[in-house]
């Protein structure tokens, strides 16, 4: 018995258990219902796409907001006394999968579909291969290798079909539904919709990010069931597919993980200043996200440059912290461009985990004047940590933020400068926010995300 077998045979176990030793259990329709201490519970097989994890833990910088949400909705799920959760991912993305669960002690026992030997050998052998050939300069080799390797996406089935057959609810929370799922229709579906801007404002995204919202779209049926981070992000979705049954759309919103918390040590967080090049002592505001046109930075540049230009403000500097995006290089070239104040602009490319809280406890404010956004993550993670939040005031950040933060046009520059100036200036006004963000973001909570979710899942079941 291999170690995978092993894994699924104790979840099994797990189930046997349960109706071992709890009173009242039947099966129904595949669902077990078991009851203890005298409420019924409903015992859900799940399978669920963690595909985004193997993704960002062979490509670090892409550990961001939907990595952060997959990662906490798998904990959860996994943690869940009525959720027997099963694990899947594509082919190609397997093996970075289970390193990734190898790696984390939360996951101690954990049952993974396992595809098919053979192809998973050839995904395996062929993605390092695909990664260097798309950096190489052999051009003669890549028409002929996508080919190949997309020949073998084209009919490798990444689920194994006996964990299909057990299961009663299938979770993307990012990718398209695979074919042999939509194919199925025993099984509920369920897919999370992030965000449509880059269908909403596609000026702000490379084609390819487009294209590929459409393919995730596509791969929504009738049959589907949605969960949306955001009210305003189920409106746009509806908006988008009107014929979809808005009663199979639900809001599910997001949380910050634990890792994101009011910092008080101030060694550390000079300690990990220190780290990204920001001076001790000096007041900052910080900006976070990947760097790309949506999210606004070059207003937040032009603002922080206006700022310091009309003010005495010797001491302040600028934190962008976030991996390169599409078109980033009109930010550096922004930064560059501020002369004298240039030096003032700190940008600290990608930024792990543990040193979020620090940096976001340290900062004056927290600034995301974002054009659009699904849900705002940033934002929030900036409130647990009880840095003011300065935001924008459209799309779905006045649902996460409520009255904790200062809001705005996004595109009004006189309106981000005054927004800034009064944090600078406030002590007490800098308090209440801090005071607010705190309280605003209890309001947030992983384990309400994963309560949420398997209601959902039980409503589904019960259609």
């Amino acid at each position: 018995m291999t170690d995978n077998d092993f894994s699924v045979y104790a979840l099994r176990v797990k189930n046997l258990v349960l109706s071992i030793y709890t009173p009242g259990i039947k099966l129904c329709g595949g669902r077990t219902i078991f009851k203890r201490n005298g409420r019924l519970f409903q015992f859900m097989n799940v399978l669920f796409d963690i595909s985004t994890l193997g993704i960002a833990h062979s490509l670090e910088f892409l550990k961001t907001g939907i990595f952060r949400v997959v990662e906490n909705l798998a904990i959860g799920l996994y943690e869940a006394d009525n959720c027997n959760i099963t694990f899947c991912a594509s082919h190609y993305n397997y093996k970075n999968c289970r390193d990734f669960f190898d790696s984390h002690p939360v996951f101690s026992e954990y049952a993974f579909s396992q595809p098919d030997k053979g192809l998973s050998s050839f995904f395996n052998y062929m993605e390092p291969l695909r990664l260097q050939i798309s950096k190489s300069n052999q051009n003669n080799w890549k028409t002929p290798f996508r080919r190949i390797y997309h020949w073998g996406k084209k009919f490798a089935e990444p689920i194994n079909e006996k964990d299909i057959q057990t299961a009663n609810i299938f979770h993307s929370p990012f990718l398209p539904i695979p074919r042999q799922i939509i194919q199925n229709k025993r099984i509920k579906k369920f897919i999370t919709i992030h965000d449509l801007t880059a269908l909403i404002h596609p000026e702000y995204y490379p084609s390819s990010t487009v294209e590929f919202m459409k393919i995730i779209l596509g791969s929504i049926k009738p049959d589907t069931f949605v969960t949306c981070v955001s009210e305003s992000t189920r409106q746009d979705f509806l908006a988008y597919m009107p014929s979809f049954a808005p009663a199979r759309a639900s809001v599910v919103y997001l949380a910050a993980g634990g890792n994101f918390y009011c910092c008080q040590d101030q060694e550390l967080i000079a300690q990990t200043g220190r780290k990204y090049r920001i001076p001790v002592g000096s007041p900052y505001f910080m900006a976070l996200s990947t760097l790309n046109p949506n999210k606004n930075f070059e207003r937040i540049i032009n603002s922080f440059i206006r700022m310091v230009k009309e003010n005495p403000l010797k001491d302040l500097h600028l934190v962008l912290v976030g991996a390169s995006g599409w078109n980033s290089e009109r930010i550096f070239k922004e930064a560059e461009n501020s002369g004298e104040i240039a030096k003032r602009i700190i940008l600290t490319g990608y930024v792990a985990d543990e040193d979020l809280a620090p940096l976001y406890s340290g900062a004056l404010a927290f600034l995301f004047p974002s054009l659009y956004e699904g849900f705002g993550l940033p934002p929030l993670e900036a409130m647990k940590c009880g840095t003011p939040v300065i935001t924008s005031n459209n799309s779905s950040l006045p649902e996460v933020v409520g009255d904790a933060a200062i809001t705005i046009n996004p595109r009004d520059e006189d309106a981000l400068c005054q927004a800034m100036l009064d944090v600078y200036k406030s002590e007490p006004l800098r308090k209440k926010l801090s005071a607010l963000s705190l309280e605003r973001a209890k309001m947030f909570n992983w384990e309400k995300t994963t309560r949420e979710s398997i209601t959902a899942y039980k409503q589904a079941l019960s259609t």
